[in-house]
């Protein structure tokens, strides 16, 4: 098992990773890369919520600056 902390521009949260799908996405995780990450959220009472890692997908270059422009519009209104 492994942990890690993914963040955004809101926040961040602790993300557990079982073996099965850190051997399946660790050739493509590191630091500091824009991912879409996808899983169960774990709420227990006292603790942080986690996200439970079911996939992690690489985000395109082109997609991001497309959200980032979307973002910028919708800040403008």
């Amino acid at each position: 098992m492994a942990f890690s902390e993914f963040e955004d521009m809101y926040g961040s949260i602790e993300t557990v990773f079982f073996p099965n799908v850190y051997e399946k996405y660790s050739r493509i995780i590191e630091e500091n890369k824009v991912m879409e990450v996808r899983g169960k959220i774990n709420l227990k009472e006292n603790e942080k919520p986690k996200i439970l890692i079911e996939t992690i997908k690489e985000m395109n270059f082109m997609f991001i600056k497309l959200m980032l422009k979307l973002i910028l519009i919708k800040n403008t209104f």
